[in-house]
């Protein structure tokens, strides 16, 4: 009795995580495109880049990680888009083992190649993190941009390459 009762809380777990992930996937606008977004000391490029990426793509959920070196904050900039756009801020506790972090504070500033390998160990772990999480919202575009990176999009694209402009726009293919 203890292994039927074992697997009906098993079953009734797996059942409510599904349900969870049916709820995210619903919320998800069609259409619609994520980013992860690493930032340090960007808070300039990144108004001008949200504002793009919003309009053009559509742009709907971001999830940014901001260096713990940085000296700005991109909270201001990042609230101005509440109820647009779904924002999630990351610090490093939230997608680094603890093992890089402890590196992370023991490496001298002048130390750039430590540094160098360091910073693609984090930017590594946050993509994988990062979409990991989007993928359990059920998000399917995601891009992997810099505040001085945009995505241009192809307006001359045809059948199922065409992006649509909004969602006025007929999603039939040409």
């Amino acid at each position: 009795s203890r292994s039927i009762l074992s697997s009906t809380s098993k079953l009734r777990g797996q059942r409510q995580a599904q349900q969870q992930r049916q709820k995210l996937s619903h919320q998800v606008e069609e259409e619609s495109f994520s980013a992860c977004l690493m930032i340090m000391d960007d808070n300039a490029h990144l108004i001008e880049w949200l504002a793009y990426h919003y309009t053009r793509l559509p742009l709907r959920r971001l999830i940014v990680a901001v260096d713990p070196r940085s000296q700005t904050s991109p909270s201001e900039i990042l609230q101005r888009w509440d109820g647009l756009m779904d924002i999630t801020e990351w610090t490093d506790i939230d997608f680094m083992p603890p093992t890089l972090m402890d590196k992370h504070l023991k490496i001298p500033s002048h130390d750039h190649t430590a540094l160098t390998k360091l910073f693609r160990q984090r930017q590594e772990e946050f993509y994988t993190r990062c979409m990991a999480r989007l993928k359990y919202e059920g998000r399917t575009w995601t891009a992997f941009v810099d505040t001085d990176e945009y995505i241009l999009i192809n307006e001359k694209a045809q059948g199922k390459y065409k992006i649509p402009k909004g969602p006025s726009e007929n999603h039939e293919s040409s």
